[in-house]
């Protein structure tokens, strides 16, 4: 018998200072690769993103966020030695487990009335639980107006344009080189790009009240402190039991080991979600007359409280068919993933059109981001069946089938459109994560591994790890919005493999390693309804480490050797997003006591 009790907490506490640069780029031509939707850029004569002139507004932002983790853990597993008809061991346990996780984000800190560095007027807007914000351009500013229940807070500095040049000038820089320089791809890119100097800039304005002080607590308009709404906060309870009976039986002339168990799981979610509305009204500015601003209006709590029982049987059976070289593997198990818990969360941010102040456009729909509290976990059967063959000490081949007759999972996020998400009756369009239903997975697992101990000297420390996968979905039940065609199994590639020569003798230990995988579905409808799908990629990684001693050595690593970028696509080839890591080199030393 054992029994275990654990408990953990955590608080995690993060700042972050943002800092963007804002320019015009009139005559800019942006022409598209019919072969890979990448574009190239083609700027007018005499403008350039590496020139100060070029800029007109400055943006700070402020996000600081804390969250608090803690889980309690209890565990009782028994187990009893068996002589019975085959039957060898019967194990047993209970368990109990609670999580919760609270986040509070943005700020609730006050802004104070901030004077003007050069010239202009400056905007105290007093509010909470919202972003510390500095908006800083050229020219006359707009007082903004704080309507009723809105929330805003931010000082705006308007500079003068000489003054505004001479503070770009001493805090910005030039990065060296094209952004993507490198890779082959893109072109048409300027040779450099003005950044923000982020520590400069922010030595221009009043930062300080950039603090956490107000996150959970602030002092709102009237003088009076409130309690902030969470992000959110979620706390999950999974009360669990299983049984097991291990067995051992000779049946002609094969020794099978194995076990058949059932275990039974309810799991009971509550989570809450702080609900942005905002609305949509018309600001305009004496440069810009059909401005338009997005005001918060409301931050309230939504909370769910849900709970399901699953019922998780299991089967498995091995026997070695040459004793210590061949054996073969058997599995079949009913399995369970919960979702993401913030996935859960009834959290959302919506944007509708102004109600009471000028509607802006007859045709806006209300729209919102949010979770799905209605979610399903990932649920499935599963089915193994697998041989490994040891020929010798060093080297171990390996083939496994797999199936999965999968009844739920989570595809990812999705726009629905007309949905009545808070049972108001008002239709919003809602872009949240949701459930397919039902899939059948199969797929060929192949592996092999082999030190080459039997080289003479110095070369007896290669070895080789080699393995391939190949897997296809059917009865998959998602569709593309647009032509109705079947879509693959989200997430899923056709082949994947990993090659990886190692060495490993004395003091050096080298890997270099192979990986690359076909193209998977990454969502079944982007915003337009299109299913957004990734390219196959490979990438070439490799690392030597010398040891000098037990406790001292020193590496030399590279990442992305093969220059690979990610690409996703939209449509037929409408690129939606290219990602580019670059080659990275890194070098160090580690010392252990």
């Amino acid at each position: 018998m054992e029994f275990v009790a654990a408990r953990s907490e955590a608080n995690y506490a993060d700042e972050t200072n943002g800092v963007t640069l804002t320019t015009h780029s009139p005559g800019l031509q942006v022409a598209i690769n019919p072969s890979n939707g990448v574009p190239t850029f083609t700027f007018a004569e005499g403008y350039s993103p590496s020139d100060i002139n070029s800029f007109h507004a400055i943006d700070i932002e402020y996000r600081p966020s804390e969250t608090d983790t803690k889980e309690d853990q209890y565990k009782l597993d028994v187990d009893y030695d068996l002589n019975w008809a085959g039957f060898t061991r019967f194990e047993a346990g209970l368990q109990y487990r609670k999580s919760g996780s609270l986040r509070y984000r943005d700020s609730g800190s006050v802004v104070s009335t901030g004077a003007d560095l050069v010239a202009g007027t400056a905007d105290d807007i007093v509010t909470t639980n919202v972003r510390l914000g500095h908006s800083i351009a050229i020219g006359q500013a707009y007082t903004a107006v704080n309507q009723t229940g809105a929330s805003i807070n931010s000082i705006n500095y308007t500079w003068l344009e000489n003054d505004f040049r001479n503070v770009l000038r001493e805090a910005s820089t030039t990065l060296p080189s094209p952004y993507f320089d490198g890779y082959s791809d893109v072109s048409g890119l300027p040779s450099g790009w003005l950044v923000p100097d982020t520590a400069a800039i922010l030595g221009y304005v009043d930062t300080s009240n950039f603090n956490r002080n107000n996150l959970r607590r602030a002092p709102g308009s009237d003088g009076n402190i409130y309690d902030q709404i969470p992000a959110h906060d979620i706390e999950e309870k999974i009360t669990a039991g299983y049984a097991k009976l291990n067995f051992g039986h000779n049946w002609a002339g094969l020794d099978f080991t194995g076990n058949f168990g059932v275990r039974v799981v309810k799991t009971e979610v509550a989570a809450a979600g702080l609900l942005k509305r905002r609305e949509r009204r018309s600001t305009p500015t004496q440069a810009n007359p059909d401005a338009t601003t997005t005001y918060e209006i409301s931050n309230t709590i939504v909370s769910i409280n849900e709970s399901y029982t699953d019922v998780l049987p299991s089967f498995n059976l091995s026997t070695w068919i040459i004793p210590n070289e061949l054996t073969v593997r058997f599995g079949v198990a009913k399995v369970l993933a919960r979702p993401k818990m913030t996935d859960l969360v009834p959290a959302a941010n919506c944007v509708f059109d102004a109600t009471g102040g000028v509607i802006l456009d007859d045709d806006f729909t209300d729209t919102c981001s949010a979770g799905n509290p209605n979610l399903d976990p990932y649920r499935a059967t599963q089915y193994d069946l697998s041989g490994e063959w040891y020929p010798n000490r060093d080297t171990q081949v390996s083939i496994g089938l797999f199936y999965k007759d999968v009844t739920s999972y989570v595809v990812g996020r999705k726009l629905f459109t007309g949905v009545d998400y808070f049972s108001d009756g008002n239709l919003v369009d809602v872009t949240m994560p949701y459930n397919g239903q039902g899939a059948k997975l199969k797929g060929v697992e192949v592996a092999a591994k082999t030190a080459f101990t039997f080289l003479p000297g110095i070369w007896s420390g290669f070895g080789i790890d080699t393995n391939y996968t190949w897997s296809q979905a059917d009865e998959v039940g998602l569709y593309s919005e647009l032509d109705g065609a079947e879509l693959p199994f989200p997430g899923l590639s056709e082949h994947s493999y990993n090659v990886t020569l190692w060495y490993d003798k004395g003091p050096l230990n080298a890997r270099l390693a192979y990986n690359g995988r076909s193209e998977y579905l990454v969502t079944a409808a982007e915003r337009s309804g299109n299913p957004v799908f990734r390219d196959g990629s490979e990438y070439l990684d490799a690392k030597a480490t010398w040891r000098v001693n037990e406790g001292l050595s020193f590496f030399v690593e590279g990442k992305n050797l093969t220059n690979t970028a990610e690409r996703s696509t939209s449509g037929s080839i409408r690129l939606n997003e290219l990602a580019w890591p670059g080659q990275r080199y890194f070098f160090g030393v580690t010392y252990k006591r």
